[in-house]
């Protein structure tokens, strides 16, 4: 897990329970992408949440409940930034996870 200061991109890995328990949070709000892999929340204005949905290229912890994923699990990453701290996405995630469809 990577968390910074202020306006700062939080990212986490998730395995898939933990992702669940964190986009009931979202609700209606998700949005999926054509591949259906993305999901994307505006909880506020100016406020983003990104999920991506991908399998594990290697070993990796759930950095909510430390559960391990393995090499080709099924996981998420998650990214959670705001407009006003000046700082932008930048992608991440296929450092950790094969994108696409399981």
């Amino acid at each position: 897990m990577e968390t910074e200061s202020e306006g700062m991109t939080k990212r986490e890995m998730l395995c898939f329970s933990c992702n669940n328990r964190l986009m009931a949070l979202h609700g209606s709000r998700l949005m999926t992408d054509s591949n259906g892999v993305e999901l994307v929340a505006d909880p506020y204005p100016g406020e983003h949440v990104k999920h991506i949905r991908g399998n594990a290229l290697r070993t990796l912890l759930c950095d909510q409940c430390n559960k391990v994923i393995t090499e080709n699990e099924l996981c998420w990453a998650v990214s959670i930034w705001a407009d006003y701290g000046g700082i932008p996405y930048y992608p991440w995630e296929d450092e950790f996870l094969k994108v696409g469809k399981p």
